[in-house]
């Protein structure tokens, strides 16, 4: 008869990752102010849509680890490097790694696009009201976007990923400016 193995002490390690990945999934709930001059009756729409937003994002979150849990168990779940494929396979083994590649790029591409754009109208506001910072207020005639705001951005970005050196690197050191 095998003894037992000794379990592992509790480690938080990785916690730190995890709290930020999961104040990302709600980190959204504040860009409606973002776009606030163009909503429609202002005072009852952006109370609606930040509540609505916000229950809808906890409920979808909270129904996906319910759902990732039921299929996978606890333990497995904590062992997976990468759960929702480890859940999906149990269905669809053959393209499971596919169909949540695929899902995860049209979200991050609707993510990424939504922040791209509102991210420049921050600097463009910043640009029609500071002096210092005209060049990013100015809205492209023929293009009809704020070309600066959106290139400085860029630029900004691009310096953040070369610098960084991993993508959990970027998370991890971006997070607090996101946040603050």
């Amino acid at each position: 008869v095998l003894a037992p193995a000794p379990a592992e002490p509790l480690s938080w390690s990785g916690l730190d990752l995890a709290l930020i990945l999961v104040m990302f999934t709600f980190g959204g709930w504040n860009e409606m102010a973002y776009v606030a001059a163009e909503i429609k009756n202002p005072q009852r729409n952006i109370v609606r849509g930040l509540v609505v937003g916000t229950v809808a994002v906890t409920v979808l979150y909270l129904l996906m680890n319910g759902a990732f849990l039921s299929a996978l168990g606890p333990g497995p779940m904590a062992a997976s490097q990468a759960v929702a494929v480890d859940a999906v396979s149990k269905a669809f083994p053959a393209t499971a790694g596919r169909a949540i590649a695929v899902l995860i790029c049209i979200s991050a591409l609707g993510a990424v696009d939504g922040l791209i754009f509102t991210g420049a109208r921050i600097s463009y506001a910043l640009g029609t009201g500071h002096v210092a910072f005209r060049p990013l207020g100015q809205w492209h005639s023929r293009l009809g976007t704020p070309v600066w705001a959106l290139a400085t951005q860029g630029a900004l970005s691009l310096a953040i990923v070369l610098l960084a050196g991993s993508f959990l690197d970027t998370i991890i050191y971006t997070a607090p400016v996101v946040w603050l």
